[in-house]
């Protein structure tokens, strides 16, 4: 997956309903490039591997 910018949203299914985050920074590791800073909507950080999948599609870029 490519790099994504930091401030992009992201959504991730849990066990009591979708959770949504912000991207802070890139952090790779050895095991994935794709881990970032997750600030999540209760304001704990955590690192996060993100996949395309969770991605928010920004409703403003699409047209009818």
């Amino acid at each position: 997956m490519r790099r994504v910018p930091v401030g992009t949203k992201i959504r991730v299914p849990t066990e009591l309903g979708p959770e949504t985050g912000t991207i802070v920074y890139h952090e790779p590791s050895p095991q994935s490039k794709d881990v970032y800073m997750i600030r999540w909507s209760d304001g704990v950080h955590t690192l996060y591997e993100v996949c395309k999948e969770n991605l928010v599609k920004d409703d403003k870029k699409r047209t009818n």
